[in-house]
Order: C-alpha cells, then sequence, then structure tokens
C-alpha cells in the first residue's frame, strides 16, 4: 500500500471569512493493490497531533471517486479575540433599548389616546383632504384610521412576536437539555416544525413534552391575537356637530303695540295687524289639525316639559337642512276649556224679531261669570224662520264683541269664546229642506232668549291659551324640526324681548276669531255649524261624518267632546293659527344664534380599550417573565443544529429510513397530505431523541 500525498493548503486563498468549525482530521484513505478491502487509519489511534503553529493541513478524499473534500482552517488564522466595533455595539444596544422599552410606549400611547378621547372631545383635523364631508369621504377617512390604528398595534405587537419566536426556536434544544431521558421524537420533530401549528401545539401541551416557556409562548399567542383584533377598532372617528361663531338671527316678533294701543277713548286696532288678516291664521290651523301639513316647522316630542306645547319663533332666513340654535323668547302654552256660566244676561233685542230690519246689532250681553268676561251676541248669528239650519256656532270676535269685565279693554288673556245659538222653538222654517241638528247641551250651563215667534238656548264654551313667556335656547337638526331645549339647572336665560306678553297673549285671541268661517272648506256651513276645523273640534270627526246627508226633515243631536279633549284640540288649533303672526307677520327682531356644521371627532370603543389594555399587560407580564428564562439565544440554527449532529447516527440512520420508505410507495390518501417524515416518526414511534454529553460535546442520540 501506499499513502497519497499530502497537499499543503493554497496560501492565495484568504481564510478570514470561513466559519469556525471543529478540526478533525483523517489519513488519506489508503487503496490496496489486491482485492483487500479499503482501511482507513485513525489519527488518534495513530498517534498523530498536530500543533497550532503548523502551517501544513491534510488533504484527503473521503471516497476514492469522489471530487468533495474537506480542508482544515488554520489555527492561526482564527478570530481568536472577538471584537465588536462601537458602531455594531451602539446599533445593536439602541435597538435593543428600543425594542424592550420605546416600542411598548407606542401601545401605551395609543391606548391613552383612547381613554382620552371617551372622556374630551377631540377633534379631527381633516380639513386638508377634504372639502366637504359626505358619506365618500367618510368611508375613506374611517378606512384610513383603521389602516394606521393596525400599523400602530403591529408595531407595538412586534417585541412580543420576536420574543415567541425565540421561544419556540429554542423549544427544541431546551426541552432536550432539560429532559435527559429524551422525547419522543414525535414531539420533538413537531417542535422542530417552523409551521407547527395549534392542533400540534395543544397535543404538546396536553402530552406534557414541552417546557413552560413554550406554554408561555402559546398563550402569548392567543393574547396578542385578541389585542391585535381588538385594539385597532378600539379608536374610531364619527361626524358631529360643531357650532360656528355667533351670529344675528332674524326671528319673528310680536313687538308692543303690534295689535291694539289703550287709549282714553278705548282700544283701536292698529293698520299694521291688517298684515296678517285673520283668514290667514284659521287656514294654518285647518291644514295642520284637518290635514295633518305642518305649516313652517313641527315640534319635536322632546320639547314637551312643563307645558303642554310650546310656540317658537324661527329664524327667517334658514334654509330646511340647515342645522342651527339660537336663543329667543317662546311661548309655552297651558291651555284649558270649560263651559262659562252667564249671568246679568241683557236682552236688546227681545222685543223685535230676529228677522227684523230694525232689531239691533247686539241681541244678547252677558258676563261669564269666573272667567272676568264680557260677551256680546250680535243678532246675525241668530237662526230665523227661513235659515236652513235651527243651530248657530260662532267665534264672537274678541276685537268687537268680547272685552274684559274688570278693565273693560279687550281681553289680553288671548280667550277664544265659541257662541252656541239652538233655536228651540219658531225655527223649523222648511223642514223639507233642512236637518235639524241640535247640540245635547245637558249639563252644560246655559241660558234663554226669547223673541218674538222664536225661543234661543245659548252656550258658551271659552278657551284660553294661559300662555308663558320664556327665553330658551332653540334648536332645529334640519327639515325645520325644532326642539326647545330646558333650561340649565338653576340658570335662567335674560328675555330677548322679540315678544311682548300682552300683545302676544292676545294675539292668540286674534288668530283664531275667524275659526267658523275661514278654517277649511265649507262644507257644513248649510248646516250652521261652522267650518270643518271647528266642527270637528266640538263634536268630533266620526260624529260628523256619520250624518247622513240624505236625512232631510230628521233630527239629529250631536254630543259635545268632553272638555280634556276640548281642551287637547284647541292646543294643537292654538299653536298651528299662532305661527302666521309669530313667524313674522307682525315683525321681527335679532337674537344671537350659531349655525352648526359638520365635525370629524375621534370616538372610542370602551369595552375593546379595556379588553386591548388588560391584553397588552398581560404581554407585558408575560414578556417579563420569559426575559429571565434559561437557555436564551440557543436557537434552533443551522450551527447549533450541526454541533449537536456531530458524532451522531441520527443523520445516516434518518437518511436510510427515508430512502426506505420512498422505495416502498406507502400508499396514503391523496385527499390528506402525508410527508415521509411521518413515516419516519412512525417507525421510531417506540424511541425518544435525547442530547447527551460525550467528551465535552452535546451530541444528539437516538434511545
Amino acid at each position: 500500500m501506499h499513502s497519497d500525498p499530502q497537499v499543503p493548503y493554497p496560501n492565495s486563498i484568504s481564510m478570514d471569512n470561513l466559519p469556525l468549525m471543529p478540526i478533525h482530521l483523517r489519513s488519506s484513505p489508503s487503496r490496496s493493490i489486491s482485492d483487500h478491502p479499503e482501511t482507513t487509519s485513525d489519527p488518534q489511534s495513530s498517534g498523530l497531533s498536530l500543533s497550532l503553529d503548523e502551517e501544513e493541513f491534510v488533504h484527503y478524499q473521503d471516497m476514492p471517486n469522489s471530487s468533495n473534500f474537506q480542508t482544515p482552517i488554520r489555527p492561526q488564522l482564527f478570530r481568536q479575540r472577538l471584537v465588536m466595533s462601537r458602531r455594531e455595539f451602539l446599533l445593536k444596544g439602541t435597538w435593543q433599548l428600543t425594542k424592550t422599552f420605546l416600542v411598548p410606549f407606542i401601545a401605551i400611547a395609543y391606548l391613552s389616546f383612547c381613554y382620552t378621547v371617551h372622556y374630551k372631545v377631540v377633534p379631527f383635523n381633516g380639513k386638508g383632504f377634504y372639502d366637504e364631508l359626505d358619506n365618500t369621504w367618510l368611508a375613506i377617512v374611517k378606512s384610513g384610521l383603521t389602516t394606521t390604528n393596525i400599523i400602530i398595534i403591529s408595531i407595538s405587537l412586534y417585541p412580543v412576536h420576536d420574543l415567541l419566536s425565540s421561544l419556540k426556536s429554542e423549544e427544541f434544544f431546551r426541552v432536550l437539555r432539560a429532559r435527559h431521558r429524551g422525547v419522543p421524537l414525535s414531539a420533538i420533530n413537531a417542535i422542530s416544525n417552523p409551521s407547527c401549528g395549534i392542533m400540534e401545539t395543544i397535543m404538546l401541551i396536553t402530552h406534557n413534552h414541552c417546557s413552560r416557556y413554550f406554554v408561555t409562548a402559546f398563550v402569548a399567542t392567543g393574547i396578542a391575537w385578541v389585542a391585535s383584533a381588538l385594539a385597532p377598532a378600539a379608536l374610531s372617528i364619527q361626524p358631529v356637530l360643531a357650532d360656528g361663531d355667533i351670529q344675528a338671527f332674524s326671528v319673528g316678533a310680536i313687538p308692543p303695540l303690534s295689535f291694539y294701543s289703550p287709549v282714553v277713548s278705548g282700544q283701536t286696532i292698529p293698520p299694521m295687524q291688517l298684515a296678517v288678516s285673520p283668514g290667514y291664521p284659521a287656514s294654518i290651523a285647518w291644514a295642520e289639525t284637518v290635514l295633518g301639513i305642518p305649516y313652517a316647522y313641527t315640534m319635536s316630542n322632546n320639547s314637551l316639559g312643563e307645558y303642554a306645547a310650546y310656540v317658537v319663533p324661527m329664524p327667517t332666513s334658514i334654509q330646511a337642512s340647515t342645522i342651527a340654535r339660537w336663543l329667543t323668547d317662546v311661548v309655552g302654552l297651558n291651555p284649558f276649556c270649560t263651559w262659562a256660566n252667564a249671568v246679568n244676561l241683557t236682552k236688546s233685542s227681545s222685543t223685535k224679531a230676529m228677522n227684523s230690519t230694525s232689531v239691533a246689532a247686539t241681541a244678547v250681553t252677558a258676563y261669564l261669570e269666573g272667567l272676568d268676561l264680557d260677551i256680546a251676541v250680535p243678532s246675525n248669528i241668530f237662526p230665523v224662520y227661513k235659515s236652513n239650519f235651527v243651530t248657530r256656532i260662532y267665534v264672537l270676535d274678541p276685537t268687537a264683541y268680547v272685552h274684559n269685565h274688570t278693565t273693560q279693554t279687550l281681553p289680553s288673556d288671548g280667550s277664544t269664546t265659541f257662541a252656541i245659538v239652538a233655536c228651540t222653538e219658531g225655527c223649523t222654517g222648511d223642514q223639507i229642506n233642512i236637518i235639524s241638528i241640535y247640540p245635547d247641551l245637558t249639563g252644560i250651563p246655559t241660558l234663554k232668549f226669547t223673541a218674538p215667534n222664536n225661543t234661543y238656548e245659548l252656550a258658551f264654551l271659552v278657551c284660553k291659551p294661559n300662555i308663558t313667556i320664556e327665553t330658551r335656547e332653540v334648536r332645529t337638526q334640519g327639515s325645520f324640526i325644532l326642539e326647545v331645549q330646558p333650561l340649565p339647572e338653576g340658570k335662567v336665560y335674560p328675555r330677548q324681548g322679540n315678544l311682548d306678553f300682552m300683545q302676544t297673549s292676545f294675539m292668540f285671541g286674534v288668530a283664531t276669531s275667524s275659526l267658523s268661517t275661514e278654517s277649511g272648506p265649507a262644507t257644513s256651513t248649510w248646516y250652521g255649524l261652522g267650518s270643518e276645523t271647528q266642527v270637528n273640534f266640538l263634536f268630533s270627526d266620526a260624529q260628523m261624518n256619520a250624518i247622513d246627508p240624505n236625512n232631510i226633515g230628521g233630527t239629529i243631536t250631536l254630543q259635545p267632546s268632553p272638555l280634556e279633549t276640548l281642551t287637547q284640540g284647541y292646543t294643537q288649533i292654538a299653536r298651528a293659527a299662532a305661527k302666521a303672526y309669530i313667524m313674522g307677520g307682525e315683525g321681527t327682531a335679532y337674537v344671537p344664534g350659531r349655525v352648526s356644521g359638520t365635525q370629524l371627532i375621534f370616538t372610542s370603543s370602551m369595552p375593546n380599550v379595556i379588553t386591548a389594555t388588560v391584553a397588552f399587560v398581560l404581554l407585558w407580564a408575560l414578556t417579563i417573565f420569559a426575559h429571565f428564562r434559561g437557555g436564551k439565544y440557543y436557537d434552533f440554527t443551522l450551527v447549533n443544529v450541526g454541533a449537536a449532529l456531530h458524532k451522531s447516527e441520527i443523520p445516516e440512520q434518518f437518511s436510510r429510513m427515508k430512502a426506505h420508505t420512498a422505495n416502498q410507495k406507502i400508499p396514503h390518501s391523496r385527499w390528506v397530505h402525508y410527508s415521509t417524515d411521518q413515516d419516519v416518526v412512525e417507525m421510531l414511534a417506540a424511541h425518544d431523541i435525547a442530547l447527551r454529553r460525550s467528551r465535552g460535546v452535546d451530541s444528539l442520540r437516538i434511545i
């Protein structure tokens, strides 16, 4: 036999960048000229030793025909002393400091901001992104904020994910070092798999084939998933109304001397009152109460409080879509209706027939006891023999036929007086052409009036608005729906003065004075009961609709509505009719107000914020716990695995078994993924993998 000559290492190749590895020397394999098998001498048995100063190394071939060769490294060329540059040291130290302390503060700042916007209004200044906020821009801004939240939370969770990755990478050697008796091959194979799934992890934990740090990593992964799912959704934006600058609104007013001014000789109605005739408010009452069509604005139900209804001056220049608020005097209504007891009756036309041309203009005067009113009933409203009706209902004009009993001035309380005159005798006329309709006045105070040929029964229904004027804040949310705000606790707004109390109160009487003739079509005029609004108010529309127009010559009795129902009906009529004057028909005044615009503000969902806070606290606690672990930085890397496989039979055994299973072509279902690794694991199911130390080197063994 002869030995191959030793080949010196080429000096032209630099060795500084070669990886550091143990030196393993073997003599060159010798071939026998004869058919004797090849023999390889062991350098340890041959007594061969190399000094560190030796400059030539042995080159050998593993197999006779192989081109692969191992080149030992010159020991004197190792970097015997690792020196980290100052720059590298600063970069690594800065990154560790940032990852450990600064990055978690991003989550702290995010959650703190979420708590802040929950208890404080924080506007989102996005005017540079859009000119006018609409649904499209709102969706874009919300999606952009959500994306930003996801990025912030992802950065905040980076140290956690980095730690979890390290824990899973270290688990391979940690569990082998901790369990000297070995770990089942199936378990250690699953741990070494980077794509180890949830079910495999649960099985490892259930069978106690992992360390407590692996369990910590699994729990932390779930908590991190909760935090990453809920934390970005904790912060959002929503549009709210924000007040603009204060400005002067022109609103309707009832100034002093609007309707009458007391003078020595009595009261007069100034010409300005003619700007809105009494027929106009009566028609508004018909539109709102009978047709159900609101005029100018509607009142929100939230406005009702200590008053039955409000009448509100509204700015004359705002649009239907405008959202605004303003301070103004408002009218609060607490009305009531009652059947009056008429006393001190004076019959100025009792000696003449009511159809006589010489009859006095006023037939009856009386004092309404308890109401402080004197009334006069004109002769022209009494039914006569040739009338096509036997009952007449008429609202007495407050400027002519109603006076205050105490002061003998016009009634400043705004009362509306309905005179019901029923002819009980002498007014039968031509029974063929009329329907005799009588109100049932049972239990109602009445008085009788007798004239030549006729006898009458009179009753008086008086409704008073009973107003209160206060300065309130009024808001409109668009579509002309007004809402009167309650007074702040312990605070009273100074009067704006756009509503004079006496003139406003009297205005209600004027607004309803034409209710008998101008409030709706004259469908029931020939019955003598007045307009559609009036008959529905007094008797209900159900009774009026039940009258058969073909019942000529018959007699019908109508039951007046209860006082409670009459009061509710009068409230609706008075509120509607007053709009004709209070919307600017008698004048305007300036009051302070603001127009609101849409503003985006940050909002937070407290359940999400609290849950995310708990999740981050738990993650930081687990991070601190894992920071003091053993086996840190001993990862599942090529260097560590390669060192552990030194002098191990595992590579050769696994290679042969994989080749064996591949050649056998073991049948598996094509619907289930099954690799040769699993076949090898099943074949060695009864064996464990252990990390044994031999001659100062850890090596993997099958036991």
